[in-house]
Order: C-alpha cells, then sequence, then structure tokens
C-alpha cells in the first residue's frame, strides 16, 4: 500500500483500533454503525417474548431462525460490503438455485464425486462474479442494470440445461457421510451445520473489514470512488473481487441446502434478494455506500430472521404475519436512521 492510502482517514463507518485505546465512551458506544442494529434486536426478542412463549428461545425455537439467519447471513455480508462500497448484486436469487443444481446434477444424477460437484458449484460462483465485477468496471453500467441481466440469464441457463440434461426442474442427490458432516447435517437434530460456517465467517469479516487495509479501501470507495482511485487503491480490482464474493458466498449456500435436503429445485432463492438487502439495511448500511459494519449486518440478519420466524410462537392470527413482520422492521430500520445520524454529528470532544 502506498503512502497515499496510508495516510488517508478511516471512512465513515470504519473503526479505529487507536480511537480504543483513550478511553471507553458510552456516547461513542452508542454512536457505532451497530448501535441501532443491537437495540432492534434487542426490541424484536422483547417483543416475542412478550406475545410469544419461552419456546422462542429453547433450542427448537431458536433452530428456527437461526437456521434463516446462517443460510442469509453468508449472503448478507457480502452483499453489504458491495453497498457499502456503491455497488449492488441482485443475481444472488439465480445463484442459489444455480450452485444447488450444479451439485445436485453432476455428483445425483450423474454420479460422479461429490467433491467434484462442490468444486463446480462454487467454480460457476466464481465465473458469475467475474462476469459481473467485469461488466461493471468496464462499462460504467450501474450494478443493479448489470446484475439484473445475469439474474434472469442465469435462471434462464440453469431450468434450460437442467430439462436438457436431466428432463426434470428437481434433482435428488445423495452426499457422502464427510460432506453431509461438512456441509448439510443437522446438529442435534435441529441446528443447521452451515450455522457454524456462519459463525466463522462473521469472525473472518469482521477481522478484513474492520482490522486490515482492505476494510478502509471498501468504505473509501463508497464514499467518493474517484478519490478513492486517485488515492491509489484499486477500486476496479477490488469491485471485481466483492462481485466473486457475493456469487460464491450464494452457490455455496445454495450447495449447502442440496446436501442437506438431499435434493435440489431451480426455482428456490429469489427470497433472498430482498431478504439479504433488507437485512444488511435493517443492520445499519447505508443504501448510498460508505457507511456500516459487519457486526451490524450480523444483528441485522437475526433480527429478520427473528421477526421472521417468531411470529410462529404467538396467538396473532398469520393472516397478520406480513403487516407485523412490515412494522417491525420499518420501527428497525427507522432507529437505525436515528443511530446514524447521531454518528454522523458527532465529533469528540477537544481534551
Amino acid at each position: 500500500m502506498n503512502s497515499k492510502t496510508a495516510s488517508q482517514p478511516l471512512a465513515m463507518g470504519q473503526t479505529s483500533t487507536s480511537s480504543n485505546v483513550s478511553g471507553f465512551s458510552v456516547g461513542g458506544l452508542f454512536r457505532r454503525p451497530e448501535a441501532g442494529a443491537f437495540l432492534g434486536l434487542f426490541g424484536v426478542f422483547a417483543f416475542f417474548l412478550v406475545f410469544g412463549s419461552i419456546d422462542f428461545l429453547k433450542p427448537a425455537g431458536a433452530a428456527s431462525w437461526l437456521n434463516v439467519a446462517a443460510n442469509l447471513g453468508i449472503v448478507a455480508f457480502p452483499i453489504g460490503l458491495l453497498m457499502i462500497a456503491g455497488e449492488l448484486d441482485i443475481s444472488i436469487g439465480s445463484m442459489i438455485p444455480a450452485g444447488s443444481m450444479t451439485v445436485a446434477i453432476i455428483s445425483g444424477y450423474y454420479e460422479l464425486p461429490i467433491w467434484l460437484g462442490i468444486a463446480a458449484s462454487l467454480a460457476l460462483g466464481v465465473f458469475v462474479g467475474l462476469v459481473n465485477g467485469i461488466l461493471v468496471v468496464r462499462t460504467n453500467v450501474p450494478s443493479l442494470i448489470v446484475t439484473l441481466g445475469t439474474l434472469f440469464a442465469v435462471a434462464g441457463l440453469v431450468l434450460g440445461l437442467s430439462v436438457l440434461l436431466t428432463g426434470t426442474t428437481s434433482v435428488a442427490l445423495k452426499a457422502p457421510a464427510l460432506a453431509k458432516f461438512l456441509f448439510g447435517q443437522f446438529v442435534a437434530n435441529t441446528f443447521q451445520v452451515i450455522i457454524f460456517w456462519w459463525l466463522a465467517l462473521t469472525a473472518l469479516y469482521v477481522y478484513v473489514v474492520h482490522y486490515s487495509p482492505w476494510g478502509n479501501w471498501i468504505f473509501a470507495m463508497g464514499g467518493d470512488k474517484i478519490s478513492a482511485r486517485n488515492a491509489g487503491i484499486p477500486t476496479a480490482r477490488l469491485t471485481i473481487a466483492l462481485f466473486v464474493l457475493s456469487s460464491t458466498s450464494a452457490a455455496f449456500v445454495g450447495m449447502c441446502q442440496a446436501i442437506l435436503f438431499n435434493s435440489a429445485q431451480v426455482s428456490a432463492g429469489m427470497s433472498f434478494i430482498f431478504n439479504s438487502i433488507i437485512s444488511v439495511v435493517v443492520g445499519g448500511v447505508l443504501l448510498t455506500g460508505g457507511f456500516g459494519s459487519i457486526i451490524g449486518i450480523f444483528f441485522g440478519t437475526i433480527t429478520f430472521a427473528v421477526v421472521n420466524q417468531g411470529i410462529y410462537f404467538t396467538s396473532f392470527d398469520r393472516n397478520w404475519s406480513s403487516l407485523i413482520i412490515g412494522v417491525m422492521l420499518l420501527l428497525a430500520v427507522l432507529m437505525n436512521n436515528t443511530f446514524r445520524s447521531m454518528a454522523l454529528s458527532y465529533s469528540p470532544k477537544k481534551k
């Protein structure tokens, strides 16, 4: 990293380890990007504990929202990073069934080794991410339009090839024991093993985004991409890398689902588009870029999963579930906006 890049100030939403050394500040804590997301999560938990039952926190109940959060969270992290960098990827809605069908067709229908199917599934994610990233960088077409095109292109390709190769849109898959153990088993008969992948990736993302130069680069891109490029940040390569990360993460989730449920379908995955964006926004990430945190996205994902599943632990009429989910998510976002405004207007007292 050159001297220009090193001398750049931390972008909005990035944390500074040196500032934590000088002392603890409650005001500073509540002005962090994840503060609103944490309080929103706390409020959602309180709501369902009051209007629901304690079963909500028992292993079976916790598994219902943790499983949703884990699958969604692995996709939400790279989507959040893209949004922080000022981009967006909606092709994940097709990449999840694409990753699922790839491993199912190769290792289920054609009975080739499961590791070949897994490698092909992830390689497809890398390829589609490269296509998205290169098109965005080379053409300057908004990433929303580019990924909208690949969303439909990949969906059509998966559907067409599935029918052509197998004659059906649903393919069975029986994975060997090791693959099931790593990617597709239920721990204690309730918790999906992907939860551990999600937690491990959370720790990795926290380090990369908040304690390494790459994190500063991502935030700088979201603040002003031209200035970031002029400062020596490899904006083009970083943009492509983020799109590759997004598509590959979606393919990974699809592959895990196929191994877990012993089958794959071409129709699954579209709900992840809006659910991941909602989770990221609830987690405190600005749609305009340059602000957010990994911990905030982590809390936002759990918040969405709890709201989505918690309604089944209450006595409310299920016909009102969409209204309750919408209102609670809106309140969480409004809370995030309040804390974000506090963060943007905050200036530490001079000593």
